[in-house]
């Protein structure tokens, strides 16, 4: 069948017309996506992840990976928000413990009633923070057992800090449990220590911490050792170098574990590309933006282990860098 003039006519306006209003649809779609207010939940304000996140936003709107004011830094009670706001849909990001995003993607306590987070994915590793105890010299604590019966603060209600030293706690015999002290404002610890209202606390930080020198020089307290292997797979041991902290002589056997980002998988992949390429291009910029990150300088951002599962976007990203996602 032979086609006439018209009919190529209206053949080719029919092409232009298709080809004009099918990017103008693609160009809408990549403007609303580059528009949408996005938000990353972290933990207080006055704790790691909140910088750490701080640096995340600038790091990619100096980089023109996004517009500025387009990611929002929310800080919220710790870990367990930031898991719960973004299965709920409430946030697109969150920065938490890697013990926690583990829980929760086989949804254990505190996760158990809600069951696996099968959507979790993990972004990208941050900083590492480690846990340690915090004791005064004159009760005469100076090992872990020693906490038995003794007045001892956890951390604070939904954070990995309480999370992680419950996962300690549970480690004494049942006989020589300590007495769990509840303190409604975490910053009153030091106070806590110092007046004996408490014998010792656990403290989740990022190391040196100058929340840490505080009570080490105000106070008559020393570092306890927590000598702990194999407690989870996501809390391993790390020491505190010698001299680290006043009056600290010999190096302290601590936890650390290390915090991510995470989001559902559902979470754009043009966005964890942008994320992961302006963190991994400008890593020096990116570390330097606060001395929590400096140690990034030197490590991986990649999933060390795949515990938790890489968003696919991530995967691939790293694969084209040259890091692979461990199976």
């Amino acid at each position: 069948m032979q086609i006439g003039p018209f009919g190529l006519l209206a053949i080719k306006i029919f092409f232009i017309f298709f080809v004009g209003t099918s990017s103008l649809f693609f160009y809408k779609a990549k403007a609303e996506e580059s528009d949408k207010q996005w938000t990353i939940l972290t933990g207080p304000e006055l704790g790691d992840d909140f910088p750490a996140a701080v640096a995340v936003r600038v790091i990619l709107e100096k980089t023109g990976a996004i517009t500025p004011g387009s990611l929002r830094v929310i800080s919220g009670r710790g870990s367990i928000d930031g898991i719960n706001n973004i299965r709920a849909g409430r946030n697109d990001l969150a920065i938490v413990s890697e013990d926690v995003a583990y829980r929760a993607l086989i949804g254990k306590e505190p996760f158990s009633s809600e069951g696996p987070f099968s959507e979790l994915r993990v972004i990208a590793m941050l900083h590492e923070e480690a846990l340690t105890l915090v004791a005064t010299k004159g009760d005469g604590i100076r090992q872990l057992s020693d906490i038995a019966g003794r007045r001892v603060y956890l951390g604070p209600e939904g954070s990995s800090w309480r999370i992680a030293a419950q996962r300690v706690v549970e480690t004494l015999d049942p006989e020589n449990k300590p007495e769990i002290v509840e303190i409604k404002a975490a910053a009153t610890v030091v106070d806590a220590l110092c007046s004996g209202e408490i014998d010792a606390a656990f403290a989740l930080l990022f190391h040196p911490s100058p929340v840490l020198s505080n009570v080490m020089n105000r106070c008559f307290t020393r570092l306890i050792p927590l000598r702990l292997h194999n407690l989870t797979k996501t809390i391993r041991p790390t020491t505190l170098a010698a001299g680290l902290y006043p009056h600290q002589k010999s190096i302290v056997a601590a936890l650390g574990e290390r915090f991510a980002i995470v989001s559902r998988s559902d979470f754009p992949d043009s966005m964890v590309i942008k994320i992961l390429t302006a963190i991994n291009t400008h890593r020096s910029q990116f570390c330097y933006l606060h001395p929590v990150l400096i140690g990034l300088l030197n490590q991986s951002i990649r999933p060390e282990d795949g515990i938790i599962p890489v968003h696919p976007a991530a995967a691939k990203f790293f694969a084209s860098v040259g890091e692979t996602i461990p199976k």
